[in-house]
């Protein structure tokens, strides 16, 4: 069930993020904190006054970068997965293959990518292959 909610809210994230370029801090935060209700990042209950703050400082301060905030609550949540070599390499093929779609439907060169599924996608297939 919490696996189900972590994927549906991650997921949820990169759909908002490809449409909007936005990713809401709610939904950063919901993600946060059901990471941290998985038994596997029950230790980093020490991160949770770090994303609070950091989410409740870039909300105050209008500070955008939501993926700077994703990245710093997956950093903070999920540290064995996502400073891994393979989340990287996943990350960048995710990131390659945005540019590319992109650039197929629009006929010209992006300004601006959705950074959410390449942050999300590789994070969720090293998750679930835990």
């Amino acid at each position: 069930m919490l696996k189900g909610l972590i994927i549906f809210t991650a997921l949820l994230i990169c759909v908002i993020d490809i449409r909007t370029h936005l990713i809401p801090n709610r939904l950063t935060i919901g993600l946060a904190t059901l990471l941290l209700l998985d038994p596997p990042h029950s230790l980093s209950k020490a991160a949770i006054p770090a994303i609070i703050l950091t989410i409740t400082f870039g909300t105050l301060a209008r500070f955008g970068a939501g993926d700077i905030k994703l990245f710093i609550v997956l950093i903070l949540t999920a540290s064995p997965v996502v400073t891994t070599a393979a989340y990287f390499q996943g990350m960048a093929l995710v990131s390659m293959a945005s540019i590319l779609i992109s650039r197929l439907i629009s006929g010209t060169n992006a300004r601006t990518i959705a950074f959410a599924p390449a942050l999300l996608l590789p994070f969720l297939a090293l998750y679930l292959a835990i």
